[in-house]
């Protein structure tokens, strides 16, 4: 993708990196015309349904750093990351894998039908066979790291908070240990995050999503291991399909309709007061669904 035709950038892969927007041809269209002429990149990453007959395009997925001053440039992770979404997003709209999608049912679904979450439903079902393949030998070399890197610490923890155990009951290492076993995957599988839940058990999916911020898959994973890299990615996003979830019920509630062209602006982050730790006054370990 080093070379350019006619003006238009073109790639031999199915991705497209672009590392000077500011100079790009004239001809070059920006959604936002005001962007044209400011430094940044874009990458793009093609969604192809593939069959015995051929490969079809379906569409492209990107991103750009145009006005973020935070974000200089996209490294190869987040490249991987693009790709992998347009694999599972190319999945979703043939069809693909659809059995495992039906094996399990999420409650907003029967709020607003499959569509309104299904791209996230494939991340999470993609995560959950991945850790579906871990062995009991992985999750216990985890479980015996004597003094793991904070990061893991954060991770482990933020697993279990979104899982419902209260925040300063899983604060250290020490209390996040016992948790790490066979029956945590089993948790994870059975875990809706999109149903509703009483109003306190948002501060855990908070409280979860601030622990696990500045944080990538391959940050994770050089640090640990591949069971701490994908409890990751699971937690993740399942507070991600847990925003949808309320977003989705909100606008279900206020319009009696749902209209996904609609734009869904993510809640701000709202961490909660620094001793807060989302107690609702249960005296178990898990929160309780919403009546």
């Amino acid at each position: 993708y080093q070379r350019r035709v006619h003006g238009v950038f073109t790639s031999e892969t199915r991705l497209l990196h672009v590392s000077d927007l500011k100079n790009a041809p004239a001809d070059v269209k920006f959604w936002d015309p005001s962007k044209k002429g400011q430094p940044g990149e874009l990458v793009l990453s093609a969604v192809v349904q593939e069959s015995e007959e051929g490969n079809l395009p379906l569409a492209l997925l990107g991103m750009d750093t145009l006005g973020d001053s935070k974000k200089k440039g996209f490294s190869n992770e987040d490249k991987g990351v693009l790709m992998k979404s347009s694999q599972l997003l190319a999945q979703v709209l043939s069809g693909i894998d659809q059995d495992d999608m039906d094996n399990y049912p999420l409650a907003i679904e029967q709020v607003v039908g499959p569509s309104g979450v299904l791209f996230l439903k494939k991340v999470l079902v993609d995560v959950l066979r991945q850790l579906n393949g871990l062995t009991k030998d992985q999750i216990l070399e985890m479980a015996r790291y004597g003094h793991p890197p904070e990061t893991i610490i954060q991770v482990v923890s933020a697993t279990l908070i979104v899982l419902g155990n209260k925040p300063k009951s899983v604060a250290d290492w020490a209390a996040c240990r016992p948790h790490i076993k066979m029956a945590l995957l089993e948790k994870m599988n059975k875990f809706d995050p999109t149903k509703p839940f009483k109003k306190k058990r948002g501060n855990f999916f908070r409280r979860a999503k601030a622990m696990l911020k500045g944080l990538t898959m391959e940050m994770v994973h050089s640090k640990g291991s591949l069971p701490a890299s994908l409890f990751f990615q699971w937690s993740y996003v399942s507070i991600q399909l847990r925003y949808a979830a309320e977003l989705l019920r909100k606008k279900v509630k206020l319009y009696g309709v749902l209209d996904l062209y609609d734009d869904v602006v993510e809640p701000e982050d709202d961490e909660g007061p620094e001793d807060d730790d989302g107690d609702d006054g249960d005296d178990g370990t898990e929160d309780e669904e919403e009546e």
